[in-house]
């Protein structure tokens, strides 16, 4: 199974947004969008963003990146794994 075909939906939600937030609303807002469960949705966009599977927790980490970096590591991700 291919866990970054769950990152376009993120990706799409991450780019119209405003800001990236820490808040616990904001995260269940991308998971419900995505359709696919949380671990599986965070593992990935861990892995994309960080580049490991190990990493602070992510949504305190894509604040910390800012949400231009973020969108152009998902959209990296995305592209990697569409070709």
């Amino acid at each position: 199974m291919n866990e970054h075909r769950h990152l376009c939906p993120l990706l799409l939600l991450l780019s119209s947004a405003l800001s990236v937030s820490t808040e616990s609303s904001s995260a269940d807002e991308l998971v419900e969008a995505a359709g696919v469960k949380a671990g599986l949705l965070i593992n990935a966009t861990r892995v994309a963003i960080v580049g490991q599977a190990v990493a602070p927790p992510l949504f305190d980490t894509m604040v910390a990146i800012g949400k231009q970096r973020v969108v152009a590591r998902l959209r990296r991700a995305v592209s990697f794994h569409t070709q």
